[in-house]
């Protein structure tokens, strides 16, 4: 005898729900691979800030390091020779790339983020950014005149150095205090620096990330 209520093949629910469970692995991997971007994409933007952030503290240390040595030839050299601006001005850019022209590995001219400058042609645009030069294959940073930010690609990154003198007090060696503005107090005397080296890109949700490094390196004397 034949069975005639043996179903014939999947009906419309079955089907509705097969799509149902094919649509929710598909949504899921979709998530996941979004997440898995968005993550790589922070993880890989705190590395290239914590990088800029560790340049900047190696220049700072390598201007102090090189005028101990220049000190050996000449007496007059100061330990913290060209780790500050006109005046008291202790907000910096690296400068790298204008060395070799300069003489000079940072340069004093922005004084807060977004500071903008004027480069070739009138142009301006912000000397705190960091660029890229995708002939030489290098980052860096400028804030001269003769600056064409078309030839290169802003990163989205920007970067200021700030060389806060450390002030020692003449009669009691364990006072010390870091001053931002200014110089050293009558009855104080500048023993070292507080590089501070902070880093900025866009972050999610229009937010602004920031690194921040910090080292204190001391004149040599001390």
């Amino acid at each position: 005898m034949r069975n005639t209520t043996s179903p014939q093949g999947f009906t419309l629910l079955e089907t509705v729900i097969a799509i149902g469970i094919i649509l929710f692995g598909l949504l899921s991997v979709i998530a996941l691979s979004t997440s898995s971007l968005i993550v790589t994409t922070i993880t890989s933007n705190e590395f290239l800030a914590v990088n800029f952030a560790r340049e900047g503290i190696e220049i700072v240390r390598a201007i102090r390091d090189s005028n101990w040595l220049a000190y050996e030839t000449d007496s007059s050299t100061a330990w913290n020779h060209e780790l500050y601006g006109t005046g008291s001005d202790y907000t910096s850019i690296v400068a790298l790339r204008a060395y070799p022209t300069t003489g000079e590995y940072l340069q004093f001219r922005p004084n807060n983020f977004g500071h903008t400058c004027t480069g070739s042609g009138g142009v301006t645009y912000d000397c705190t950014a960091i660029w890229f030069d995708p002939v030489q294959q290098l980052y860096f940073q400028t804030s001269t005149t003769s600056f064409v930010p078309s030839s290169f690609t802003d990163t989205s990154f920007s970067r200021l150095v700030y060389t806060y003198p450390i002030c020692r007090n003449d009669a009691d060696e364990t006072n010390e205090v870091v001053i931002t503005s200014g110089s050293c107090a009558a009855g104080y005397t500048q023993v070292g620096i507080d590089a501070v080296v902070t880093v900025q890109w866009p972050g999610r949700n229009d937010d602004t990330a920031t690194y921040t490094l910090e080292e204190y390196l001391y004149d040599w004397k001390y």
